[in-house]
């Protein structure tokens, strides 16, 4: 496998995502105008320009960090953050990042096993409730190290039928047991430790076993990587959450016709509920800030970085990428350099 060549982040939160939904109370940030400004960027009229183009394509919102080696940090904003309110999109805003919370969850584990208190090859069952087990298959056969990378076998638990229900019950709000029970009798997509299959199930387990190495996954988030990378944009169960001031809104366009419609209410009770997986609230310039401090090794020791950067599975999920996953982190292989960080989609952003 070729050498990693750069690590940059371009975190993108977009806004597209009918349900009879009532209109959200949105909450500006501070109740003031953003002051984080980067009109003075050699490229900002260039990059901004984009992001308008693609908000005059439809798309509802976005914000965008571009950080590149031997260049300033550009962050810009277009579009809207409430189009009923009549907000724009600014700096500040704050965004569901979905799956990012993998990352984050990756990054503990891997603590966890420099500080000796888990290791690569331990048995999930270890650390599992019998009932939880009893929803899982290939349980008995499955490692840390294949939820970290997905090929554990076991299928997504946000797939059908927890879609359908969803949609039958939008309304409806699910413990971590509930979402996993999804799973009980399910076959596994394939053989532990065979290929690759992308699943949050994966992420949910991890969560797990922290609460049970730790008593608390989300106070391990907060102590372990919040408090001391100083990411105040950052948000996990704490608080207000998910409802804290400045959260854009949510909006999907069911029918793909260019009709989007405030699904606020339905995006933040998953938020709410789903855990592990997804459930960071974030400002842009905070999540890269994240990202920035495990590449430039703040958060875990060399030889766990250098284990990041090359142990990769491919993702034959992502047939439209050339993409791999190593631990808590995907790998998009180009020709000319490979970019490490991680992909969010949720239903309303």
């Amino acid at each position: 496998m070729k050498q990693h060549k750069n690590i940059t982040l371009l975190l993108i939160s977009i806004l597209l995502i009918p349900f009879a939904c009532t209109k959200e109370v949105y909450v500006e940030v501070d109740g003031s105008p953003c002051n984080e400004s980067y009109t003075g960027h050699p490229n900002h009229q260039k990059y901004q320009e984009v992001l308008d183009a693609y908000a005059l394509k439809g798309i509802t919102g976005l914000s965008v960090v571009i950080d590149k080696p031997n260049e300033e940090t550009w962050v810009g904003s277009s579009g809207y953050a409430s189009i009923e309110d009549d907000i724009k999109m600014n700096n500040c805003h704050l965004h569901h990042t979905a799956s990012l919370a993998k990352s984050f969850i990756g990054i503990i584990t891997l603590q966890l096993i420099e500080e000796g208190k888990l290791d690569f090859d331990s048995k999930i069952t270890e650390f599992l409730s019998d009932e939880v087990q009893s929803y899982t298959p290939n349980v008995e056969d499955v490692e840390i190290k294949h939820l970290l990378q997905h090929t554990s076998g076991i299928p997504d638990v946000f797939e059908v039928p927890f879609f359908t229900e969803l949609m039958n019950d939008p309304s409806r709000v699910y413990s971590t047991e509930e979402l996993l029970q999804f799973n009980e009798s399910v076959e596994a997509l394939n053989v532990v430790g065979e290929k690759h299959n992308y699943s949050d199930h994966n992420y949910l387990l991890l969560a797990l076993i922290i609460d049970q190495i730790e008593g608390d996954h989300i106070n391990s988030m907060r102590e372990r990587i919040f408090k001391p990378l100083a990411l105040s944009g950052l948000h996990y169960h704490d608080g207000n959450y998910p409802n804290v001031a400045g959260l854009v809104a949510s909006y999907w366009d069911q029918h793909d016709n260019g009709n989007v419609e405030n699904i606020s209410d339905i995006q933040t009770l998953l938020t709410n509920y789903i855990l592990g997986s997804d459930g960071i609230i974030a400002s842009p310039l905070d999540m890269t800030l994240f990202y920035q401090s495990v590449f430039s090794g703040e958060l875990v020791s060399n030889e766990m970085l250098d284990l990041i950067k090359s142990d990769w599975v491919k993702e034959p999920t992502q047939p439209r990428m050339n993409t791999s996953y190593s631990h808590g982190f995907m790998v998009l292989e180009t020709e000319s350099e490979n970019w490490m960080g991680h992909v969010g989609l949720h239903i309303g952003a």
